[in-house]
């Protein structure tokens, strides 16, 4: 199994005390719950592609199935091959890149080699 990207940490761990929690308390069950609710749409508003969480969330609530673990990642690598123009530099979330330097917004420049750093490579 490929390591899941960094915006899925937080999610990684929710659904892991679920699956703690789910033999023991039935009230943590539903807390759990709404955690990962609260934290997919933290998720999509901060522009994580939502088909990309809601993948996630599919494979992190049953991590034995392989084909959860396959479209994922087939819809990861595609996303990150169709990342729209408009969101290289920009404070967006997406799908291969984590987050991008906070400071980009504020700087055109990119023959500069201080945010040549910045500048999203790999597309």
């Amino acid at each position: 199994m490929r390591a899941l990207p960094v915006w899925s940490d937080t999610l990684r761990q929710l659904y892991w005390q679920l699956r703690w929690c789910r033999a023991h308390r039935l009230s943590e069950v539903r807390r759990s719950y709404r955690r990962i609710k609260r934290e997919r749409r933290a998720l999509v508003a901060a522009g994580v592609d939502g088909e990309l969480v809601r993948l996630a969330c599919r494979l992190l609530s049953n991590p034995r199935l392989e084909v959860r673990e396959v479209r994922f990642w087939a819809a990861f690598d595609a996303q990150a091959l169709s990342v729209p123009s408009a969101l290289i530099g920009s404070r967006v979330i997406t799908g291969g890149m984590g987050a991008v330097a906070p400071h980009i917004d504020q700087c055109s420049q990119s023959h500069c080699a201080e945010h040549a750093a910045c500048s999203v490579v790999g597309l």
